[in-house]
C-alpha cells in the first residue's frame, strides 16, 4: 500500500504518507525489485472505504478478534468520522485492503501495469509517485496499479476475518 495517482497527497502536498515518509525506499522497491509488484495506491483506499454500517457490524461481533480490531481501529476511526475534506466517506482501512489484496487477488476487478517512480528531489513533490501513463519515457511497465476491487469480496473477507 503506498503511493497516489492523482498527486492529491493524504500527508504532504502531492505524496501518501508512506511515499512520503520513506521516499527512498518506495524508489528502491519501484525500481530496483523483479518481482512482480501490485500496488494498493491512496485513491484507490478512498474509493474502497468500508461503509460505517459495515464497519460497527465488523468490529462489533462478539469475538476476540473484532474486540481486538476494535481496539486498534478506533483512533483512525475518529479520524475518518470527522470527514476531513478529501479523506472519502466510510473508513478507509488502507493496510487491510492491501493485506486483502495480497492473500485473495481476485477480488481486483481492474488493474493496469504502468511504469512508475518516485520523486526524490521536489520542494513540494518529494515523495510524490511519477506514473508514466502514457509511455513517455519508454522504460516497460514495473508495477500492476490496482484500480477497483470487488466491495462486497473484501467486506466478506473482512468479516471472516473476525470470526
Amino acid at each position: 500500500m503506498g503511493g497516489n495517482v492523482e498527486a492529491k497527497g493524504n500527508t504532504f502536498v502531492t505524496a501518501e504518507f508512506n511515499f512520503h515518509f520513506d521516499s527512498e525506499a518506495a524508489h528502491i522497491v519501484l525500481n530496483e525489485f523483479t518481482s512482480p509488484i501490485s500496488l494498493v495506491t491512496w485513491e484507490v483506499c478512498l474509493q474502497h472505504a468500508l461503509p460505517w454500517d459495515f464497519y460497527y457490524t465488523y468490529c462489533g461481533l462478539e469475538t476476540k478478534k473484532a474486540h481486538f480490531v476494535k481496539k486498534i481501529t478506533r483512533a483512525s476511526s475518529d479520524f475518518y468520522k470527522k470527514k476531513f475534506a478529501g479523506m472519502g466517506v466510510g473508513y478507509t482501512s488502507c493496510d487491510p485492503l492491501a493485506l486483502g489484496v495480497a492473500v485473495q487477488p481476485d477480488i481486483v476487478s481492474k488493474e493496469t501495469s504502468v511504469y512508475a517512480t518516485v520523486e526524490l528531489h521536489g520542494h513540494l513533490t518529494r515523495g510524490q509517485m511519477v506514473v508514466d501513463w502514457r509511455a513517455h519515457l519508454g522504460k516497460k511497465p514495473n508495477v500492476k496499479i490496482v484500480q477497483e476491487v470487488d466491495l462486497e469480496a473484501y467486506k466478506a473477507q473482512m468479516m471472516k476475518s473476525v470470526q
